[in-house]
């Protein structure tokens, strides 16, 4: 593997103050453009992947974390040191803040169903993910991921994927060395026959303090 190309989000490449600290990343869907949650600027950048020029910026809440994009061209983007997630509208013109959804403290990763009805965002500091009907604009269920000791707090999930028939919700838990595995009801799933009951089914071990889970086939 080698690395083909790379893109600067400073304005001036020589100006070497500014500290971005790109952190989610979401294609459009088209392809054209790349999403930057900019962690440490509390901004988003619009990235034209044909010019690798930044087409836009906008600023947003604390901290953001973590990019999705919605079939109907909604962004949704977490703020890590708030409590809501900032929805935006895409359009030929560029991205237009469209409101936001409270979700509860320190929202990060993020993953959307394949029709964008349901978001799921976890809470790595308070063990919890939340489900939002994104057509609804609110949070409809949390799920609960205690660690195994059984204290309050300290699973730490950190990311997300769903089964292909969105079923099922796998979350990796960072201090936890595992990835967990919740059977989705219908209500959450927004999947009509789903039968779960959106508690905690079990844990897969692995090896210390995952961040990233990568959905392959079956």
């Amino acid at each position: 593997a080698f690395l083909s190309d790379s893109i600067t989000l400073r304005a001036d490449s020589s100006d070497t103050t500014v500290h971005r600290y790109p952190a989610g990343l979401a294609l459009s869907r088209d392809g054209r453009v790349l999403y930057v949650a900019e962690n440490l600027a509390d901004s988003i950048a619009i990235l034209d992947l044909a010019t690798h020029r930044v087409r836009q910026r906008l600023g947003m809440s604390s901290y953001p974390y973590d990019v999705a994009v919605a079939p109907d061209d909604r962004v949704y983007v977490s703020s890590w040191g708030g409590s809501t997630i900032s929805v935006f509208r895409a359009s030929p013109d560029g991205l237009r803040a469209d409101g936001g959804i409270e979700v509860g403290r320190h929202p990060s990763a993020l993953c959307l169903s394949a029709d964008g009805s349901r978001l799921f965002t976890t809470s790595a500091s308070t063990d919890q993910i939340a489900v939002v009907d994104t057509r609804a604009g609110r949070v409809i269920a949390r799920l609960s991921d205690p660690p195994p000791s059984g204290v309050l707090e300290g699973s730490t999930p950190n990311a997300l994927t769903l089964s292909l028939d969105g079923t099922r919700l796998f979350v990796a838990e960072a201090d936890a060395n595992a990835v967990a595995v919740f059977d989705l009801s219908a209500a959450a799933s927004g999947i009509s026959l789903a039968q779960g009951n959106d508690r905690l089914a079990g844990r897969n071990p692995t090896e210390w303090y995952p961040t990233a889970l990568l959905l392959l086939g079956d």
